[in-house]
C-alpha cells in the first residue's frame, strides 16, 4: 500500500497510522496567505474551464460536494501522470483563519499556484 501525501509524493506505509490533520501541518499555513500564490477562481463560471485546463476529471462534482457538505479531511483528485491535488477549506485545517480560508482551495504542490474556489451566492 503506497499513500500519496499532499504533494503527490509517495509517503510510504508509515503514514498509514497519521491522521490527515496531523499530516497536512506539513503544509505551512502562511504560504497559503502570500497573495502571489493564490488565484482566485469563480466556481459558478470557472470551474469546467479550470478542471478542462488542469486535466482533472471529477473536479467540478467534488468541488460542489464538498460545497454542500464540507468536511476536514477534502478530496484528494487524481490526475495524470502520477499528479494529484487536493481540494480543502482551510479554516477547517488550520487553527487560525486565513484570508478566503471558509472556501475551497486547490492545492498542488508549493511549486505552483493554489486555486480558490469561491461561490457568491
Amino acid at each position: 500500500m503506497i499513500l500519496l501525501n499532499l504533494c503527490g509524493c509517495s509517503a510510504g506505509i508509515a503514514a498509514a497510522a497519521i491522521p490527515l490533520y496531523e499530516r497536512v501541518r506539513t503544509m505551512n499555513a502562511f504560504w497559503f496567505t502570500n497573495q502571489d500564490n493564490l488565484v482566485y477562481i469563480n466556481a459558478e463560471k470557472d470551474l469546467e474551464h479550470l478542471e478542462i485546463r488542469l486535466n482533472l476529471p471529477g473536479l467540478k462534482e467534488a468541488a460542489e460536494e464538498l460545497h454542500a457538505h464540507p468536511t476536514r479531511e477534502g478530496f484528494t483528485l487524481k490526475g495524470p501522470h502520477r499528479t494529484t491535488a487536493r481540494l480543502f477549506i482551510p479554516d477547517l485545517l488550520f487553527p487560525r483563519h486565513i484570508e478566503m480560508g471558509e472556501n475551497i482551495f486547490l492545492y498542488r504542490g508549493d511549486m505552483v499556484e493554489c486555486y480558490v474556489l469561491y461561490w457568491i451566492r
